[in-house]
């Protein structure tokens, strides 16, 4: 992997179906992740052997991108020149003597744009010509997995008698538009939300702060060791990267008392910069004192401004 010596020592020994020795895997992907390890290569934390074996045997984009996500926060501690170690089984780092752990989890979830990749791909499997435009009624961000399939299912097998024909699914708030015709090559799916960017979003922000709180309750056994902070990358769940410190912050803090946690973050990722574009911090209060500067240490390293409750 030529430019990337990092990465070319982490993936010694992986197997070609890694998802990053694909010949498709994009230069400007490799160039970032390299950037993003090297500093954590450098720091030679305690444990690193064991996460590049766990680097090494990945197998999905998936986990790929978690991967990527839990590496940035440790590459950002490394650059910030904070000493940590990765945890033996849990939190992911460990800091001061195992007075702080920071643990770092993704979700993912969109069911519009779940829905449109579901489409593209049983359209591409049957050579179908069919433009599909799916335009919902507001912006919703859980569709649920079975309704995708059927949904996909129901559009793909559609017999289309017409060049243009419509359907309708009220129960998700979806109009679609079938087209077919000369001017359509192979199929196509573009997705629209009614009113665009000046949809009310107060529903979907709501089922956001759902999700945070539902990942936060499945990170509660992190916090069992020691004082943890936990780090959730909301990237590519629905439009959660929309609502800036003033609106998230506060949800944070509403969520935060209901965990055994001694701060509760978000942060959001572009795939082409080695740095968080957004990330906040809400804080439990009161703190332990001997955590207080290791978390002040955090979040410098992180360039964030953290919010005790």
């Amino acid at each position: 992997m030529p430019g990337h010596p990092v990465l070319t020592k982490w993936l010694t020994g992986a197997h070609a179906a890694h998802p990053l020795l694909r010949p498709d895997m994009p230069g400007w992907f490799l160039d970032t992740l390299e950037l993003i390890v090297a500093p954590v290569d450098a720091a030679d934390p305690l444990r690193l052997p064991t996460k590049i074996k766990a680097f090494r045997t990945l197998t999905t984009d998936t986990a790929l991108l978690e991967q990527r996500a839990e590496l940035l926060i440790g590459s950002m501690l490394a650059r910030g020149g904070v000493p940590f170690e990765f945890g033996k089984d849990y939190p992911d780092y460990v800091l001061g003597d195992q007075a702080l752990g920071v643990e770092v989890g993704s979700r993912a979830l969109d069911g519009p744009w779940a829905l449109h990749d579901r489409l593209e791909e049983q359209l591409s499997a049957i050579g179908s010509d069919v433009s599909v435009q799916l335009s919902f009624d507001d912006r919703p961000l859980k569709l649920g997995a079975v309704r995708i399939d059927e949904i996909a299912q129901q559009i793909t097998s559609h017999p289309l008698s017409h060049p243009a024909e419509s359907m309708r699914f009220d129960d998700v708030g979806l109009s679609v538009q079938l087209t077919r015709g000369a001017l359509t090559t192979g199929s196509r799916v573009a997705v629209t939300f009614s009113g665009g960017f000046g949809l009310n979003l107060t529903a979907h922000m709501a089922d956001v702060e759902r999700e945070i709180a539902n990942k936060a309750a499945e990170k509660a056994k992190q916090a069992d060791r020691m004082p943890t902070i936990v780090l959730l990358e909301l990237s590519r769940t629905g439009w959660a990267w929309m609502r800036g410190p003033q609106a998230m912050i506060p949800a944070l803090q509403k969520i935060l008392p209901s965990t055994p946690f001694a701060g509760l973050g978000v942060f959001f990722t572009s795939l082409d910069n080695a740095e968080p574009m957004q990330t906040h911090l809400a804080l439990a209060s009161p703190l332990q004192p001997e955590v207080v500067p290791l978390i002040g240490q955090v979040a410098t390293a992180l360039n964030l401004t953290a919010h005790e409750s």
